[in-house]
C-alpha cells in the first residue's frame, strides 16, 4: 500500500486581484490591538556558525511571552526549523503560539534587498514550500497560512509566484 501523502500546507484565498493578499494592519474598528510578531530565521552563512556553536535562538524571549501569556506569531523559516527542532516543534504546539512561514531559505524576494542573496522567480514558490515541509518535519502543528517576506521585500512578480 502507498504511504498517505502529506497534509498540503494552509493556504489563503487569493486577494481580490488574484494574488496573495499582503496585510499591513488589521481591522481599525476593533479598539486597539497589538499583534506580536517575531522572526526566527537564519541565512545561509548562519548554518556553518550555529554548527559551531553560535547561537540563533531566543529560549528566554520564549520564555518570558509563556511566563507572561503573551500570545505570538513566530514567522520561522524552514532552516531555523531544521537547525532548532526541539524548539520548532514546542513554539508549535503551544497553544500561546502559532507559527507562519519566514520561506525557507531567507534570501529576497526581490533585487537589492538588504544584500540578501536572491530567490529566483521560479523557485519563490518551492522556496516556500519547502518550508513547511521543514515545520512538518520539526512536529510543528499551528501553522498558520501567512507569508512575511524576508527583509520586507516583494513585488508583482513575487506575489504572483506565491498566488494560490
Amino acid at each position: 500500500a502507498a504511504a498517505p501523502s502529506p497534509p498540503a500546507p494552509p493556504t489563503l484565498a487569493p486577494g481580490p486581484s488574484g494574488l496573495t493578499p499582503v496585510f499591513e494592519n488589521g481591522p481599525r474598528s476593533r479598539g486597539r490591538t497589538v499583534a506580536l510578531t517575531f522572526d526566527a530565521d537564519m541565512t545561509a552563512d548562519q548554518g556553518p556558525r550555529a554548527a559551531a556553536g553560535e547561537r540563533f535562538d531566543n529560549p528566554a524571549l520564549v520564555a518570558t511571552l509563556r511566563r507572561l501569556k503573551v500570545p505570538a506569531t513566530f514567522f520561522m523559516t524552514g532552516r531555523w526549523a531544521e537547525e532548532y527542532p526541539a524548539q520548532a516543534r514546542a513554539i508549535g504546539r503551544d497553544p500561546l503560539f502559532e507559527v507562519a512561514n519566514h520561506s525557507y531559505s531567507h534570501h529576497a524576494f526581490t533585487g537589492r534587498c538588504y544584500g540578501l542573496p536572491t530567490v529566483p522567480a521560479a523557485r519563490m514558490r518551492a522556496d516556500m514550500e519547502r518550508a513547511f515541509a521543514a515545520f512538518r518535519a520539526a512536529g510543528v502543528e499551528r501553522r498558520v497560512p501567512y507569508f512575511r517576506f524576508p527583509g520586507g521585500c516583494y513585488d508583482q512578480r513575487a506575489l504572483r509566484a506565491l498566488a494560490p
